[in-house]
């Protein structure tokens, strides 16, 4: 039996071992897995039910996480994109020991850069900021 969430044969019964890499599986894929399973599932022991229901369980968490994750990085993003923005102005220092203003905020490399004396930063980078 293929394991939803790991993509690994299992006899009926066992469960994946901790070691075994899972891998992104969207709702399509499964069910082109699950009906292969049943096409070729041998007719004198077809799957229980119990096992089908929980294969679809694993689906939806698998599901969840997923958009759980998609949330939580969303979130990351804005976080990062409101503390760049919140250094507009101010005085800092950055990591290779340049300081000066911030003048502006880009976001044009998919993360938030700041300009200190002209040059394109990370936020990363920042390592103090203060009230010029």
């Amino acid at each position: 039996m293929i394991d939803p969430l790991t993509m690994q044969a299992n006899a009926v019964g066992n469960t994946p071992s901790a070691a075994q890499s899972p891998l992104t599986l969207d709702p399509s894929t499964f069910l082109k897995l699950f009906i292969t399973e049943l096409q070729y599932q041998d007719p004198t022991q077809p799957v229980d039910a119990a096992t089908m229901m929980q294969q679809f369980s694993q689906l939806a968490t698998l599901q969840a996480t997923q958009q759980w994750i998609q949330a939580a990085q969303a979130q990351q993003t804005a976080a990062s994109e409101q503390a760049a923005l919140a250094l507009l102005g101010k005085q800092v220092t950055l990591d290779n020991g340049e300081s000066g203003p911030v003048a502006s905020v880009s976001f044009a490399q998919g993360y938030p850069q700041v300009s200190v004396n002209g040059g394109l930063y990370s936020i990363a980078q920042v390592v103090s900021a203060a009230l010029p």
